[in-house]
């Protein structure tokens, strides 16, 4: 909440701190005796996306020890009778990542994962102006409408938002006085959906 108070408080301090971290982005690997470390640092742009392809790669991997296990223990399986650990299966998704990336022969920035973000829509048209070049009223920090962030509350530059709008699908998210759900236009198939809620 602190996080997003600041973002609509200090609009042009928080674009620039998100536009330094996505110009620092950096990615290297390094091996130091018998170890390899990979060191990433990106913006949250670039993250938000490699943390959605991680989470489903890593899924797949607790499946299938999931069903290696119910082949072994039948109703008997448990959790704990998985042959890895869940940071052994996330480093083993990774792994997957890499070998499935170095295989394709096809764009490999269309991805198919659906990363939502969400928007209020007259914190969206401000923005929107802005971008555009008009000077609308600020925006009022203490507006729970007011936010720009990912489904699970991570904030997002705006900037950031109106680029994923402008290239991937808007869907309709309306929200109750409780926050609450009420009404979701039907779901695209694109890798990025933005989601505005009146």
């Amino acid at each position: 909440m602190l996080a997003n108070w600041e973002r609509v408080a200090d609009e042009d301090g928080a674009h620039k701190d998100s536009e330094r971290t996505h110009r620092n982005r950096t990615a290297s690997g390094s091996i130091v005796g018998d170890k390899f470390f990979l060191d990433a640092v990106c913006g949250l742009a670039q993250g938000l996306q490699i943390k959605e392809i991680l989470e489903a790669f890593a899924k797949s991997e607790w499946m299938a020890d999931w069903d290696a296990g119910v082949a072994v223990h039948g109703d008997g399986m448990a959790a704990h009778l998985m042959d890895r650990t869940d940071p052994q299966r996330r480093m083993d998704a990774l792994l997957a990542i890499f070998l499935k990336a170095a295989g394709s022969e096809t764009e490999t920035t269309g991805t198919g994962f659906t990363i939502n973000l969400m928007v209020g829509l007259s914190a969206f048209e401000n923005h929107l102006a802005k971008a555009m070049g008009a000077h609308p009223a600020p925006l009022d920090p203490n507006d729970q409408f007011g936010r720009c962030e990912t489904a699970d509350g991570t904030p997002v530059d705006p900037y950031d938002m109106l680029a994923a709008a402008t290239i991937g699908k808007v869907r309709r998210v309306v929200l109750g006085s409780s926050g609450v759900v009420v009404n979701m236009a039907a779901n695209n198939d694109s890798s990025r959906d933005l989601c505005a809620t009146p």
